[in-house]
């Protein structure tokens, strides 16, 4: 198990029993004993012949076990002693991800990057319902919308004191989704074979340099070739499967797909390109 997914169990577990806490408060606050015997559950009893009591003491021992075994297995994998401070914060979030944080042996991964930009999505949803408030703040009935600045209440001053959360959500809104694409991306990168050409610079597979790159799209310039992609093709090592060897004058090189052959033999001055025999290339 990875360091990060490792992280991430015991962030949920520890979420879960801190939700079992701040149940048995609350139920505390409201004059119930969410431990106490089953008899002052009479009438809660479930088909199943118990009540709430007995349950909510079952979940308690079960959650807090389980928290012991994900501390543990985060050390084992290498997360070291992990903080949950503000766990509690990040519980609703979209798809219930918690944040992996930021300590030694975090792994770049889209797995890190979603729950960021899950953490992002939280606190646009929090900003518009702080916006909500602002705009819930009302006038005397007897106000027109519209009326000179000198007519004011507070509470005007309070609605105008929020301008800025829409921008604010908007914001938050785009880096969630930034950092979702960046795990898009990260994700094509992985896809790629090991036995591919992986070259950096990008391509058309068919007639070389000949690709235009813009707002995270690629296309071949050839007339009549037609070969498009969703996405920056130089962001990812070169997919295609390697054909040819390219040895440069001091005899330099390494395999590569036809694309890169094909520009590799227009550039190299005293290189060579030779087919691969068959079955020769890289191996995975």
């Amino acid at each position: 198990m990875r360091v990060d997914q490792a992280r991430q169990i015991g962030r949920h577990v520890k979420a879960a029993l801190m939700h079992l806490a701040s149940a048995d408060r609350t139920a505390e606050a409201a004059g119930v004993d969410m431990l106490a015997d089953d008899g002052d559950w009479r009438g809660y009893v479930t088909g199943a012949g118990f009540g709430p009591a007995r349950a909510f003491r079952a979940a308690l021992d079960a959650v807090e076990e389980l928290d012991a075994w994900a501390i543990g297995n985060a050390g084992v994998c290498g997360a070291g002693t992990e903080s949950y401070a503000g766990t509690e914060r990040w519980c609703h979030a979209e798809g219930g991800v918690l944040p992996l944080g930021d300590g030694p042996g975090t792994r770049v991964s889209p797995e890190r990057m979603r729950s960021i930009a899950s953490v992002a999505d939280g606190l646009a949803h929090l900003i518009e319902l702080a916006r909500a408030d602002f705009q819930s703040v009302t006038a005397p009935d007897d106000a027109p919308a519209a009326r000179p600045v000198d007519t004011f209440t507070e509470g005007d001053l309070v609605r105008r004191a929020g301008f800025r959360l829409p921008d604010a959500a908007g914001q938050a809104r785009q880096v969630s989704r930034d950092l979702r694409e960046t795990a898009v991306g990260l994700e094509r990168i992985a896809a790629v074979p090991a036995e591919a050409c992986r070259v950096l610079w990008p391509v058309c597979p068919e007639h070389g340099n000949t690709l235009t790159s813009t707002g995270g799209r690629s296309w071949c310039r050839r007339s009549g070739c037609g070969r498009r992609w969703d996405y920056d093709r130089g962001s990812v090592p070169c997919p295609e499967p390697v054909r040819w060897r390219v040895t440069d004058q001091h005899g330099d090189g390494g395999l590569m797909c036809d694309g890169h052959a094909l520009d590799a033999g227009t550039a190299l001055i005293g290189g060579t390109v030779v087919p691969l025999a068959a079955g020769e290339g890289r191996r995975p």
